[in-house]
């Protein structure tokens, strides 16, 4: 309770906060892991990665609240994790999903921001790949996403890649998680990169992430076509 009571007095910041959480609880698991090592309880060890990796994707949705979702009301360190925070995370995102993409635009334009220096097209852009970041970090920290909510983040996905109005996602992909395999992995078990896109995809990634590139000439397929079937099972 001390360690909870110092990191809620921390000052510098709600993203300091967060990796400070992610941290102490990070090495409290590490702890227990290595402990049921040394005593050889394999479901024991087990038991404990899984601990470690639901631990490191809270931690990710925790530090993404105030930085990307303007939602400092979740930085709750002590029910981060919970059902019911987990529930208020799935609802802000179902929000700034549901937004308009020139939401809050006449209002940047009456006051004259000057470090952002967007257009209208711009501004679009910049809402959608935002949406297209937290479908992702959703979709790949997804510790109880219902199984609606998968389905209506890969939507929103697939309706961001090549041939669509807008290549959000796939930009957010290669700009922000260009060399992240999971990632890719996502994006092609919901379809966005397929076989009919894959050579579009390639292009876009020019001389970038080799590696990533060979990962999708080996695993691309065509889209599952019962991917969003096995959602309403």
């Amino acid at each position: 309770m001390n360690i909870l009571n110092w990191i809620k007095s921390y000052h510098p910041g709600p993203v300091c906060k967060a990796v400070v959480l992610f941290v102490v609880l990070i090495g409290l698991a590490l702890v227990f892991w290595v402990l049921s090592l040394e005593h050889n309880t394999r479901n024991t060890s087990l038991f404990w990665v899984n601990v470690i990796l639901i631990l490191a994707a809270i931690a990710c949705l925790l530090a993404a609240a105030p930085v990307i979702m303007d939602a400092e009301y979740l930085l709750d360190i002590e029910n981060a994790g919970s059902n019911e925070w987990l529930d208020k995370w799935d609802t802000k995102l179902e929000h700034i999903l549901g937004l308009k993409d020139d939401e809050g635009y006449h209002l940047y334009v009456l006051c004259g921001e000057e470090d952002l220096h967007f257009d209208y097209e711009e501004y679009l852009e910049y809402n959608r790949e935002k949406k297209s970041e937290l479908c992702m970090l959703r979709l790949v920290n997804d510790p109880a996403l219902k199984d609606e909510d998968k389905k209506r983040l890969a939507l929103y996905l697939n309706d961001h890649t090549i041939g669509c109005v807008s290549e959000a996602a796939l930009r957010v992909l290669l700009d922000r998680h260009g060399d992240e395999r999971e990632y890719y992995r996502l994006m092609l078990d919901i379809g966005v990169i397929n076989d009919s896109n894959l050579e579009a995809v390639l292009n876009m990634m020019g001389d970038r992430h080799a590696q990533m590139k060979a990962y999708l000439m080996e695993h691309c397929v065509t889209a599952k076509p019962d991917y969003f079937d096995e959602l309403m099972l």
